[in-house]
């Protein structure tokens, strides 16, 4: 899939290179039902071939759809590719909104990559989890590096500390939450952050 951005407006197209193309040559299909005692089994082929045609082109259509939903719901990101504006999107809301099956939306966004302003991701990154009521961990993770950026280093703050601002935002982290998304950024505890 290709996103692109235009003034601000997202488009999205296949890429058509990476579809497969069946092939079914209907002359020598009739020449040979005909000629041979064996109808019954080039009907069949026949049958099959229509039946994966319509399964490829409906699974097209289905990666397309959930295309176009998942960049409308994350166009902060596609246009920003900042991905700190990437917001929670689970597979189960996708799918009420698709009216398709979780595991639908599983299988088809498994195994594929998008291209948007120069840059080939999983399709994967746009369906984060939720930390919090509406936080990705991708933002939480960057709201934490931005207030450690800015502390004090005579004072910086404690894990307790940070629990305690995310909580005056309205967020709620437990402090082991903080203190897994602070090893995961490499950021060390505010004892080894303090200056003099």
């Amino acid at each position: 899939m290709i996103f692109k951005v235009d003034d601000g407006r997202l488009t999205i197209e296949t890429a058509k290179s990476q579809i497969p193309e069946l092939l079914f040559d209907e002359k020598t299909y009739k020449e040979l039902k005909t000629q041979s005692d064996q109808g019954k089994y080039f009907s069949q082929q026949r049958q099959d071939y229509l039946e994966m045609k319509n399964a490829i082109d409906q699974r097209q259509q289905t990666i397309l759809r959930l295309g176009k939903y998942a960049g409308e719901y994350q166009r902060a990101f596609l246009t920003t590719m900042q991905t700190q504006e990437l917001k929670p999107l689970g597979l189960k809301d996708a799918a009420n909104a698709l009216n398709l099956a979780p595991s639908t939306i599983s299988r088809a966004i498994k195994d594929k990559y998008i291209q948007c302003q120069n840059k080939i991701f999983s399709l994967k990154i746009l369906f984060p989890r939720k930390v919090t009521t509406d936080l990705s961990q991708a933002r939480i993770e960057y709201d934490l590096q931005k207030l450690i950026d800015q502390e004090s280093s005579q004072q910086p703050l404690s894990d307790q500390q940070l629990v305690e601002h995310f909580a005056n935002h309205g967020v709620t982290l437990s402090r082991r939450v903080i203190a897994k998304y602070r090893k995961k950024l490499n950021i060390p505890n505010s004892y080894q952050r303090k200056r003099d």
